[in-house]
This record gives structure tokens, C-alpha cells and sequence, in this order.
């Protein structure tokens, strides 16, 4: 089940970039 948690912290990764 580490793909789950990849997307998970790729969206939180993604989230902090699109806040620039």
C-alpha cells in the first residue's frame, strides 16, 4: 500500500506548490 501513501504526500507536495 505505499502507492496510497505516495499520492498522499504528492498531493500535500503539490498543494504547498500551487500555494506560490
Amino acid at each position: 500500500m505505499l502507492g496510497d501513501y505516495t499520492v498522499i504526500f504528492f498531493q500535500r507536495f503539490s498543494s504547498e506548490i500551487t500555494w506560490q
